[in-house]
């Protein structure tokens, strides 16, 4: 399987071995692609020239898919996901579940508890940098799993978590990428490879939890069939902290002693967990729709389109969101789906968006096109099709 790794990676243009050695200049005569497969990525050592995937990124245009050929589905398909990872990437795995069992295929969530560890049948394993390294994930690593076992891949491609996984994605018989740009430059390894995410649903549930957590204590029951303008909250935030971030709310806090806010900010060393943190992650959805508006920043200086944040709590919730600017997305689009500005003016507009005639407008209407495609059974229906229609092709 390793060898299969090595030799894909040989083909990613954002991959430099002159690069790899430099910064990693203990590894002597080793070979770049097999010493950052076999021991880099395991070692948790940089691979990637996040300066290069930066412009890569930037220079990927984005193009309208194609009409695909049908094929014939997998008749039935598991959905593994951590037992001790990030609980988006849980709620994820139940989207892709969902779409399975809406359109007739059978389909099963497990975790890296289920005993059978060589389960040879048609697989998606979401988020493998956490699934294939933690709990007893490290055994499902073989021959017999991953012959068809198609990797959904959430991590951008400069982090240490996206190269720690590495091995994991090359060995894999199909990628399935939530970002777009991602994907094309996956795509090179010669892997099959989509971008695909699920489609927006207006009903969210909620775990009964939510009520006894003490964030909740402060919150007023949101009344039903409230209009966007009578939300609770003007804005909502949920996020750990980061420089850029704190830079940011820095420059915002005067403006935002204006508004009716909810931000929930701070120092957190590890992502939300599933055992743990399910019910904060409901809440975040919740406040998300008592809101009209509902912010997105990122973490750092790339502008990945963080599909989690936009669209499963902002969109889905009925907020609008505002975000900095996002690379560009196929489906979704800014003055459309969301409000996009540059950090510089993210107070400006969102003053704009609150209480300036035209702000409110463009609101409602951003509002009205989200509603028409939450309730689009024949884009669900579509969209369903690309994923049933790549595992179709793909599966041995």
């Amino acid at each position: 399987m390793l060898d299969n790794a090595i030799a894909r990676l040989k083909q990613l243009t954002f991959f430099d071995p002159d690069w790899y050695k430099h910064v990693n200049s203990d590894i002597g005569l080793h070979n770049p692609y097999a010493h950052a497969i076999n021991f880099g990525a395991r070692e948790g050592r940089i691979i990637f020239n996040s300066q290069e995937i930066s412009r890569l990124l930037s220079c990927i245009p984005v193009i309208a898919p194609c009409d695909i050929e049908l094929t014939p589905s997998p008749a039935s398909v598991d959905i593994y996901v951590s037992s001790m990872g990030n609980v988006f990437m849980d709620q994820i795995a139940d989207d892709i579940l969902r779409t399975f069992n809406e359109h007739g295929i059978m389909a099963s969530k497990k975790t890296d508890a289920d005993p059978n560890k060589e389960n040879s049948v048609t697989k998606i394993v979401v988020a493998p940098h956490e699934f294939f390294l933690l709990g007893d994930g490290p055994q499902f690593f073989n021959s017999s799993f991953m012959k068809n076992c198609f990797v959904y891949n959430t991590e951008q491609l400069q982090t240490r978590w996206f190269a720690s996984a590495l091995p994991h994605i090359l060995s894999s018989a199909g990628i399935i990428d939530i970002c777009y740009q991602s994907a094309r430059l996956l795509s090179q390894s010669g892997i099959p490879t989509i971008h695909w995410e699920p489609s927006p649903r207006q009903s969210l549930s909620y775990s009964e939890t939510i009520k006894d957590h003490p964030l909740s204590k402060s919150i007023p029951q949101p009344l039903r069939g409230t209009r966007w303008e009578e939300r609770t909250f003007d804005l909502s935030f949920f996020g750990s902290d980061s420089p850029r971030r704190e830079k940011l709310f820095s420059r915002l806090s005067p403006q935002m002693a204006e508004w009716e806010t909810f931000i929930y900010y701070r120092k957190r060393p590890t992502p939300l967990s599933e055992n743990a943190d399910r019910t904060l992650a409901d809440l975040a959805s919740y406040v998300a729709g008592m809101s009209k508006i509902y912010l997105n920043v990122h973490r750092d200086v790339l502008p990945y389109f963080e599909w989690h944040r936009i669209v499963r709590q902002g969109i889905q919730s009925g907020a609008v969101v505002v975000t900095d600017n996002c690379l560009s997305h196929p489906l979704y689009k800014p003055g459309v789906h969301f409000i996009e500005t540059n950090t510089r003016y993210i107070a400006s507009t969102i003053e704009w968006a609150l209480n300036d005639p035209q702000g409110i407008q463009c609101c409602n209407a951003i509002l009205n096109t989200n509603n028409l495609l939450m309730n689009n059974v024949i884009h669900h229906r579509n969209n369903a099709n690309v994923l049933f229609n790549f595992l179709g092709r793909t599966t041995r």
